[in-house]
């Protein structure tokens, strides 16, 4: 019929796929066979007087086709899908109980049938022999009927006796048959009829035969692990499947049964596979359906699948085990739980802030092990770029501006590595350039109260000179110009140290603008973290799309959904993560608002400056006004000696008040410059600051004459009195005035 070929195609296409090597697919061949399997038992039903185990045997055949076929498209469909043969395997199922049951109840019957039309046909011999001897007897007593006897003996007796003797053997004495004889007879029509009746019976015998030595075929074949026993636990048939098995694995059996022995188990009890065979004798004899135990020797994994074996009138005839390798299926359960493990621990760590953790993938194989690489590859390439990102920050929350975030990252980490990195190199020039302004301004204010002293001694000394050469006209005059000079040459310097601070003031606003700046780079930084977090979103939904294609899969997706499960949980973690960096980043943020309040203190100080040295500025104006009034009005000296005494004095208290606000102005400049030096700015970004200044103030540098008094009688002051004055200090805020006529002079 073709039957067995249909399975072994099957078991091609779940093995193999849909293309055979060597010809056409194994689709189109399992049509070629279904319809030689449908075109046999259509020939067979057309044989007359079919019996009840006849059409049920093909009834119970058609059935497990059917299913076969069914199953042939589920196989396709599952191969379409991209199922492993493990997978498929366990998702197709084909009982062939009912055939295997019909086959041997149609055998059965074939061979009961066989010997009651062989008994029958002995008994027509018998009667054709009590026949010929009625003949033979008829012949003696009536020998006109010669001729009608030799008619007779050769027309019935002797086909009857060659009929005899080919029965015979086709079922010997000892019970063995001979189906392949054909029975050859010659004479009357009725001997005719009867030779064409056992041929045909003989035929059908042989069809039935070769039918079932096609399932033999099948089953000898297979890669299942088949084993037959009869009702009294004999092992009745085992194919070679099984037998090479038992053959791996036999030293492992006789390590608990140390007789064990794959020779020769064909008529030997199941006992011999069992250390206490009353408890499966036990089990067996109450068995009425699928019983499956799990059995281990060595790195072997059996599903050990019992089934009772029905009669046609229900009595258990015997047994059918399959001994069913299932050790890949274990294999892979022990390296899904090491997985699930690792993650397990992966994730506690994460939560504790150890985001580098990595999965031991050195036991694992297969997509497992490619899953595992690639979640350590993730989670290492999170944790550099964490850590660099937060070096570089908490260096920037100390004041040093030197380091950078190095590494070659791209897009979002790329753009966010670029930002942080310019901004760094924006705030250290302007730092730079602020640290280097300042300390010009520094440099400046000394200066300018140095000659502030100077300019008050001179005054001091002008003071004495009036009061010893009140008598002398000429040296009072030139005194009185040499004084002229110096106030106007003192308010150059202030003018000029007004312009420097008025530049510092300008410098430090840029800085205060840089920090602003700073401050709206930390915001995109912020902005980028909850990208990142976007990020860890999306991968907890492929991780749910992933769990869903695992549900569709059912049970033998459950463990994928559970590492899809655990991919989900470490994407929350890694959105815990970057909200701990968002708060690193709002840290520093905070930091920066506190530079930024720093340098917003500077440049109310350097305000405070500006206004003090534009104070300056005005009085030392008023003194270089005073001194031309004085130059002026010289002819009137000699009337008017005491006012122009008591002026004298008055310029030498103002000019000490100038000296009083130069020396704030460079105590506070000095702060100023020690606040500077928390931040460390790389040497490249100083030397490119004092370039820049250095070429401002080539463009913008005045040329400043000094001029030298005329007069020189600081000999005529004493060294402590000067001291004394010097020393003296007078509030900045006082009024220029002063109540003494300073405006009518």
């Amino acid at each position: 019929m073709g039957y067995g070929q249909f399975i072994h195609n099957f078991k091609n296409l779940v093995i193999r796929g849909e293309r055979d090597y060597r010809s056409s697919s194994y689709s189109q061949q399992l049509q070629t066979n279904l319809k030689q399997i449908r075109s046999d038992i259509e020939a067979y039903r057309r044989f007359p007087d079919l019996q009840p185990p006849e059409t049920n045997g093909l009834k119970a055949i058609e059935a497990v086709v059917a299913q076969y076929q069914k199953m042939a498209d589920k196989v396709r469909e599952l191969k379409s899908l991209g199922l492993s043969v493990e997978a498929i395997d366990q998702q197709i199922v084909v009982d062939d109980r009912p055939a295997m049951e019909a086959l041997q109840a149609w055998s059965k019957f074939l061979k009961a049938d066989a010997t009651q039309r062989i008994a029958a046909l002995h008994a027509e011999a018998d009667r054709n022999e009590l026949i010929q001897l009625a003949v033979i007897f008829g012949i003696s007593l009536l020998l006109t009927w010669l001729a009608f006897e030799w008619l007779v003996r050769r027309a019935l007796v002797k086909p009857v006796s060659h009929i005899n003797q080919q029965l015979t053997r086709v079922c010997d004495a000892e019970g063995d048959l001979d189906i392949h004889a054909d029975i050859c007879v010659e004479g009357a029509r009725e001997t005719r009829r009867l030779g064409q009746y056992i041929n045909g019976m003989l035929q059908r015998i042989q069809n039935e035969v070769a039918k079932m030595n096609s399932v033999k075929t099948v089953v000898d074949q297979s890669t299942a692990n088949i084993m037959l026993a009869d009702k009294d636990l004999v092992i009745t048939y085992m194919n070679k499947s099984i037998v090479n098995t038992l053959k791996k694995v036999e030293k492992d059996i006789q390590k608990m049964l140390p007789q064990f022995s794959t020779e020769n188990l064909v008529g030997q009890n199941i006992d011999v596979f069992h250390v206490k065979p009353s408890h499966q004798r036990q089990l067996l004899a109450e068995l009425t359906d699928t019983y499956v135990a799990k059995l281990t020797l060595g790195e072997l994994h059996l599903d050990i699948i019992v089934n009772p074996i029905w009669g046609p009138d229900g009595e258990r005839v015997g047994f059918v085990t399959e001994w069913k390798d299932i050790t890949e299926t274990v294999k892979l359960e022990k390296m899904q739980e090491a997985v699930e493990q690792n993650l397990k621990t992966m994730v506690e760590k994460a939560a504790k802030g150890h985001i580098g953790a990595q999965i031991d993938v050195s036991a694992l194989d297969g997509f497992i092990r490619d899953l595992g690489e690639q979640i350590n590859t993730m989670s290492n390439a999170i944790h550099v770029a964490n850590k660099k990102i937060s070096d570089v920050i908490v260096h920037l929350s100390k004041g040093d501006l030197t380091p950078r975030v190095e590494g070659d990252y791209e897009a979002d980490l790329g753009a966010m590595q670029a930002a942080i990195n310019q901004s760094l190199d924006n705030l250290s020039l302007i730092m730079a350039q602020v640290n280097v302004s300042v300390r010009e301004i520094a440099e400046d204010i000394q200066a300018t109260t140095e000659r502030n002293t100077n300019v008050s001694s001179r005054l001091q000394e002008q003071a004495a000179s009036i009061e010893e050469t009140a008598a002398t006209m000429k040296e009072m005059t030139a005194a009185v110009r040499n004084n002229a000079q110096n106030a106007q040459q003192a308010n150059d310097l202030t003018v000029q140290a007004s312009d420097k601070m008025a530049e510092g003031a300008h410098i430090m606003q840029q800085t205060i603008q840089a920090m602003q700046g700073i401050k709206a780079s930390s915001d995109q930084i912020e902005q980028i973290i909850g990208l990142i977090d976007s990020i860890a979103f999306q991968t907890n939904l492929l991780a749910l799309n992933a769990a869903v294609e695992a549900a569709r899969a059912g049970d033998h997706g459950r463990g994928f959904a559970v590492v899809a499960g655990e991919v989900r949980n470490l994407a929350g973690k890694s959105a815990d993560a970057a909200r701990e960096i968002k708060t690193l980043i709002e840290q520093s943020v905070s930091q920066v608002e506190n530079g930024t309040q720093l340098a917003e203190q500077s440049g109310a100080s350097l305000d405070e400056i500006n206004l003090s040295i534009r104070q300056v500025t005005e009085r030392v104006s008023e003194i270089a006004t005073s001194s031309l009034q004085q130059s002026q009005g010289i002819e009137q000296l000699n009337q008017t000696i005491v006012s122009l005494d008591r002026n004298t004095q008055e310029n030498a208290r103002l000019v000490e008040l100038s000296a009083n606000s130069a020396e704030m102005i460079s105590g506070r400049s000095k702060e100023l410059v020690n606040r500077m030096r928390q931040f460390t700015i790389a040497g490249h970004f100083m030397q490119q600051a004092e370039a820049d200044l250095r070429i401002h103030h080539s463009d913008t540098q005045p040329t400043v004459v000094k001029s030298q008094p005329k007069l020189d009688v600081s000999h005529k002051v004493s060294h402590n009195e000067k001291k004394k004055d010097i020393k003296q200090e007078k509030p900045v805020t006082q009024n220029l005035g002063g109540g003494d006529e300073w405006e009518d002079f």
